[in-house]
């Protein structure tokens, strides 16, 4: 495959549709390798907010990148819905028109995540791959299929390890050929290079051209390698180990502050999104049964779409107020009142945290943050750069390494620690709070479908019931699910829940609801794809 030449510098388009934003901080990541590590012309979006110009860009001499998941039964994630609809039309049109197929000069590759313990794993890669070569689209490197079963970091890694080959083998300008020269300027040439002007070799050419091998040798658990470079220091390349995360924004003091952001108010309200207020709760089981359930009713405003059992709704939810305090006591803050976030890349900032500000750290934390999500390699060799503690560091970047995976099986994956267990475990870490939340995943929201029919006389009344989702490590660790215990929690402050016998009530949670405030939360309505007849 040779690039036109009239065609201009050569884009790359790396495209995501994400659901928890997993598939999203991927896409970033190759964008950003890719730009700043390889020289590439990349640009990086969300699906559907460019599936108007799909047709557009891949009707031409195009490269595109596609990171996504699947949700529900093998169907894209909600960011991704409108381009495979797109896609599905120009599909539909071409076999009536009986066209050429109008992606024949787009090359393109899928990365798909998935779980390989539902029914239709990998759904959505695969129609994504099958509609874009039945439109002619040609695969300039294989499809990468990551299963969350067998850890999704090792298995990125690789697959964008070894994209950047086949991306040079297709962006590459040819290389022009070499000027042959007369056998009189090879005898010149090679006179100059013994001889020079004082018969010696030409130092200066000494210089800029060292022919020293690069110098190898052992620094812990980790293979380190010394690059001489001309005229600069020397460079240090830890292998085994992921490059350093960037710190995609600086917050900055800001005057502004959104004042409609209140104690159960989490991302900012948009038409999706809706403030549901509780009602009534009440107990499903016994004090003595092993695990707890919880019937909870909900108001619905006049504006939320009508419903059917089976569907239901997002809730979003805080970290805990004892958790982001133990985060704030640790982190550099830049702020501690109201913050901007400033990026001289602005398509690198996440989307859960894009529209949050100006806020303060302390409200982004806990809210738009999963302080709780399993630590990821990256994350780790993040803190390690922060950690004074030249030991503390070596374990955080031993940790992060590939020879380090035994011991973040057992450490991490097994133990599941925080982000507060973390800065306990490396005391002389301190990172600042601008590098930290641009590295931590979004709070992704929690979904909990209708148990009730929008009855006469109720239809603006739902009923959902949820399971006080508890878990215990090796260690002895109690790991308590965010959403369901916020409900909980919420519950208990309010009134409508008596937890005596079966559930001990924290303390720190007191003041999660104002005595002025109803206890409500924000969330939105989610159709199933599955109904009974």
């Amino acid at each position: 495959y040779t690039w036109p030449q009239h065609m201009g510098p050569r884009q790359i388009l790396v495209l995501y549709a994400s659901q928890t934003g997993t598939a999203e901080e991927i896409a970033k990541q190759i964008y950003e390798r890719g730009t700043t590590e390889h020289g590439l012309n990349m640009l990086v979006k969300e699906m559907d907010s460019f599936s108007t110009k799909i047709v557009a860009r891949c009707s031409k001499p195009s490269i595109v990148i596609f990171v996504l998941s699947s949700t529900g039964d093998g169907d894209p994630p909600d960011n991704g819905i409108r381009m495979f609809g797109r896609i599905r039309r120009l599909i539909k049109s071409q076999e009536k028109s009986h066209a050429s197929p109008p992606f024949s000069e787009c090359m393109f590759t899928i990365l798909g995540l998935g779980d390989s313990n539902y029914t239709f794993y990998q759904g959505a890669p695969k129609k994504l791959s099958n509609s874009l070569n039945e439109l002619g689209a040609k695969y300039f490197y294989p499809r990468g299929i990551v299963d969350e079963v067998k850890g999704v970091e090792e298995q990125v890694e690789n697959w964008i390890g070894n994209l950047w080959g086949s991306l040079k083998e297709i962006t590459e300008e040819p290389e022009p050929e070499p000027v042959r020269e007369s056998p009189r300027h090879l005898v010149d040439a090679v006179k100059r290079r013994l001889g020079g002007k004082n018969g010696s070799p030409d130092e200066e050419d000494i210089e800029n051209n060292p022919e020293e091998p690069p110098l190898e040798q052992k620094e812990g658990q980790d293979t380190v390698i010394v690059h001489k470079v001309a005229k600069k220091r020397p460079k240090i390349v830890r292998r085994n180990v992921p490059t350093l995360p960037p710190q995609r924004f600086q917050f900055r003091a800001s005057k502004k502050n959104d004042t409609s952001i209140g104690t159960c108010c989490g991302p900012k309200r948009t038409k999706e999104c809706h403030q549901l207020f509780l009602l009534a709760a009440r107990w499903m089981t016994s004090p003595e049964s092993l695990k707890q359930n919880i019937e909870l009713t909900f108001v619905l405003p006049p504006e939320f779409p009508k419903y059917v059992p089976g569907d239901s709704m997002g809730i979003y939810c805080p970290n805990s107020k004892e958790l982001v305090a133990k985060v704030m006591k640790r982190i550099q803050l830049e702020s501690f009142g109201s913050v901007s976030a400033e990026a001289v890349d602005a398509s690198t900032i996440p989307s859960h945290i894009k529209n949050f500000f100006p806020s303060t750290i302390e409200h982004a934390l806990t809210w738009a943050c999963d302080l709780t999500s399993l630590p990821t390699k990256r994350f780790l060799r993040m803190l390690a750069e922060y950690c004074s503690d030249t030991e503390e560091k070596e374990r955080l970047l031993h940790l992060s390494s590939i020879k380090g995976k035994e011991l973040y099986n057992i450490a991490i994956e097994t133990e599941r620690p925080n982000l507060a267990d973390l800065l306990e475990m490396f005391p002389s870490c301190k990172p600042p709070a601008s590098h930290v939340v641009s590295c931590l995943p979004g709070m992704a929201p929690r979904y909990y479908s209708f148990a009730s029919a929008p009855i006469e006389g109720r239809e603006r009344q739902v009923n959902v019931v949820l399971s006080l989702a508890t878990s215990k490590t090796p260690s002895g660790k109690i790991i308590r699910g965010i959403c369901t215990h916020f409900l909980c929690n919420l519950a208990v402050c309010s009134g409508l829940l008596d937890p005596t016998g079966h559930y001990t009530f924290p303390e720190t949670e007191q003041g999660i609801l104002k005595a002025s405030e109803p206890p409500s939360v924000y969330g939105f309505y989610k159709k199933s794809s599955f109904h009974l007849p």
